[in-house]
């Protein structure tokens, strides 16, 4: 299961407009997520391992996320702050 992107949760009659993006850092093969309402700038990312990284996939999945094309999925450095940036931007 390839997990890593942007996922997306838009429910207007819920008022659901949230995303949570999760990356990998090749380097270091550490995972990091963020979240948040679409439009804000998200917290601090937190680290998953890989293998908690795809339960939390899955979890977002059954609760209506989907995966949405053409947001970063990985890195080749291990720069948080590149990876904070490429984030909040999407």
């Amino acid at each position: 299961m390839e997990v890593f992107g942007r996922y997306e949760c838009i429910d207007p009659s819920k008022n659901h407009n949230k995303f949570w993006h999760i990356v990998v850092d090749r380097t270091n093969n550490k995972v990091y997520a963020t979240w948040g309402r679409i439009g804000n700038r998200s917290p601090t990312p937190k680290e998953y391992t890989i293998a908690q990284a795809e339960k939390k996939v899955r979890e977002k999945i059954k609760k209506g996320y989907v995966k949405r094309d053409g947001f970063l999925e990985e890195v080749g450095h291990n720069s948080l702050n590149f990876i904070l940036e490429e984030i909040c931007e999407g």
